[in-house]
């Protein structure tokens, strides 16, 4: 079992290093919301997962049960991004995002929010940081600690660092190791897969 834990330490270390917490996570743990605070939502679905009653976004615990996002072939395109809210550059380039679906409105683009924001924060920080924005986009909060595993499943090019994003429509497939400087970025990489 320590070897595991040891083998798991420098994975987790290089995914926090692109990403460095901004001023306001630095101040001290938050409580978690209220019940009036919490966001009703009826339970309805985010793509094939179920939400819960209470958050407006499912957590996946098993990779596995998010992976069928990762090959549907139903000629819609695919935007995929991996994020937390304590990743900087994460958090800054998701207007880029929300942008995109303003301007995709009504094309078969359809834009997903991985959140990988650690187990313990997803009824806290996520919620919060989702009810204070608002994020329209859908979120799923991906909890499933054995990245070792899994992160090829995604992308082989990916080293475990956030953000990426994969940009795909059927066979065709992009992935973007870093963050979109601009919108046009963005905009760019989806419209060469369309």
């Amino acid at each position: 079992m320590l070897r595991y834990t040891l083998g798991l330490l420098p994975l987790l270390l290089f995914m926090t290093a692109s990403c460095q917490s901004t001023p306001s996570e630095t101040s001290t743990a938050t409580a978690p919301p209220s019940e009036s605070e919490a966001v009703p939502v009826a339970a309805q679905q985010v793509l094939h997962l179920n939400t819960t009653d209470s958050l407006p976004y499912p957590i996946v615990e098993n990779f596995d049960d998010l992976a069928p996002i990762f090959s549907r072939e139903d000629g819609k395109t695919y935007v995929i991004n991996f994020w937390a809210t304590w990743c900087g550059p994460c958090v800054e380039e998701l207007p880029y995002f929300e942008r995109l679906a303003e301007e995709t409105a009504g094309q078969e683009v359809e834009i997903i929010l991985v959140s990988l924001d650690f187990k313990r924060d997803v009824r806290t920080k996520l919620l919060k940081f989702i009810q204070e924005r608002p994020l329209e986009l859908p979120v799923i909060a991906l909890t499933d600690s054995k990245t070792n595993v899994w992160i090829d499943k995604v992308d082989p090019e990916w080293g475990g660092a956030i953000p990426i994003t994969i940009v795909y429509k059927n066979d065709e497939r992009r992935f973007f190791a870093e963050q979109f400087s601009n919108y046009e970025e963005l905009a760019e990489a989806v419209q060469s897969i369309q």
